[in-house]
């Protein structure tokens, strides 16, 4: 069996609710699929992955609490095969660094992983 090795310095959490990512300036969105401090995994239907490696990310929500402008770096992006019937939607899963983030930007992170997520970033 192969083990996989951890990298992250941070904790994920799983979202609840309907969480989007759009990354630049594309109009192009993911679905978030876990968050932490360090940084969040998201999946889009493939060719339709946003187009930028580097730059800002904006979180939108399903009760209209934004993070904006978030520093971002793309760390992986990989192809994954979606259960039946759903099989003929080629889709992607990415996962981004978040990139000196600022105490104002950091502290909004939080309550957001809070408020929407299963776990409390502190703890």
């Amino acid at each position: 069996m192969r083990t996989v090795q951890e990298h992250r310095r941070s904790a994920r959490f799983k979202t609840s609710g309907c969480i989007l990512v759009s990354l630049g300036d594309d109009s192009r969105l993911g679905e978030v699929l876990d968050v932490g401090l360090g940084g969040l995994a998201f999946r889009c239907i493939a060719g339709e992955e946003p187009s930028t490696t580097l730059g800002t990310l904006d979180v939108h929500c399903n009760d209209g609490l934004c993070l904006k402008n978030l520093p971002f770096k793309m760390i992986w992006n990989r192809g994954i095969s979606d259960p039946p019937p759903f099989d003929y939607i080629i889709t992607k899963r990415a996962g981004i660094q978040f990139d000196d983030l600022t105490q104002k930007q950091m502290a909004s992170l939080r309550r957001f992983i809070r408020s929407h997520t299963t776990a409390d970033p502190e703890n």
